[in-house]
This record gives structure tokens, C-alpha cells and sequence, in this order.
């Protein structure tokens, strides 16, 4: 298809499947999702033919917030040590978009989703509340009521 159609990768075209690329750093790119096997040739047709852009491409980049995956990892591991009946997941809250001609740029903050599985009660951590969250965990002693093996704890937390 490439020596058939060079002007696929060579001219601002609507591509479908579409062409995905993901960088961590920014430097470095890897295939997205659809369309893999176009992207890795038009990443290497480009390379060859000297060229720097390719057009109607999405480019994720993602800012992982380091700190703030460490807390998340903590809390987990807090809340199994204990033997809470709670879920806590990562999610993206939306803070806005920037659209121009030549490209959009969407803006996500990262929250932690807290769900006390035993009274439903969910409630969406920033950072600095997570961290409030997991000084509150360490600094709170077990009940002297809370089943401490993991049978009696499932057992409580069927029995709600």
C-alpha cells in the first residue's frame, strides 16, 4: 500500500482507522491504538524521507503524576492491612479544552475514587485530601471490634 499510495502519509488527510501515537516524555513516541501498523510505517516512510510531520495524527500525552500514584499505592495498601470494606480506583476529571485550527488539547486532573463498600458512600479525593486520607489510616488504631483474619473479615463484610 505504501508504494501504491505514498500520498496517504504524505498529505493532511482524514486516515481511517486513524493514527494514534502515546508519549510518556515526549520524546519518545509508541503506537497508540487503531490503525498500528500504518502508524509504524509512516513513523519509519517519514524517517526516510526526511520528513517531520505527519497530519491528522493523535498524540496522547500523558503527565504521570508520580507522587500522587505513590499515595494511591499507599492507600491500597492500607486499606488491605486493615481490612476496610472500601475501594479506592484512579479516575480523570476533565478540566477543559483548548481547540485551534491546527490542533485540540483536552486537560484532565486525576482523582481517586473512595467507596465505602459498606455504607455506598463515595466521595472524590485530590491530592492534598488523600493525603489527609492516608495520615488518618495510619494514625487510626484498629478497633478492638474489627475481625483481624481475612475469613472473619469477609465474613463481616457479607454480613454488612
Amino acid at each position: 500500500a505504501l508504494l501504491d499510495n505514498p500520498s496517504y502519509y504524505l498529505q493532511p488527510t482524514e486516515r481511517r482507522p486513524a493514527i494514534h501515537y502515546n508519549t510518556l516524555d515526549g520524546l519518545s513516541f509508541y503506537v497508540g491504538s487503531d490503525g498500528n501498523h500504518r502508524t509504524c510505517i509512516a513513523r519509519f516512510f517519514l524517517a526516510e524521507q526526511q520528513k517531520s510531520q505527519l497530519h491528522d495524527v493523535t498524540l496522547n500525552h500523558y503527565q504521570v503524576n508520580d507522587a500522587f500514584y505513590r499515595l494511591y499505592g499507599q492507600l491500597r495498601q492500607q486499606v488491605l492491612l486493615q481490612g476496610l470494606p472500601v475501594q479506592v480506583h484512579p479516575e480523570r476529571v476533565q478540566l477543559g479544552r483548548e481547540d485551534t485550527a491546527g490542533w485540540k488539547m483536552d486537560t484532565y486532573q486525576t482523582t481517586l475514587n473512595w467507596l465505602n463498600l459498606k455504607t455506598q458512600e463515595e466521595i472524590s479525593l485530590n491530592e492534598a485530601q488523600a493525603r489527609e486520607q492516608l495520615i488518618d489510616l495510619i494514625r487510626r488504631k484498629p478497633s478492638e471490634e474489627q475481625p483481624r483474619g481475612w475469613k472473619a473479615r469477609l465474613k463481616c463484610l457479607i454480613s454488612g
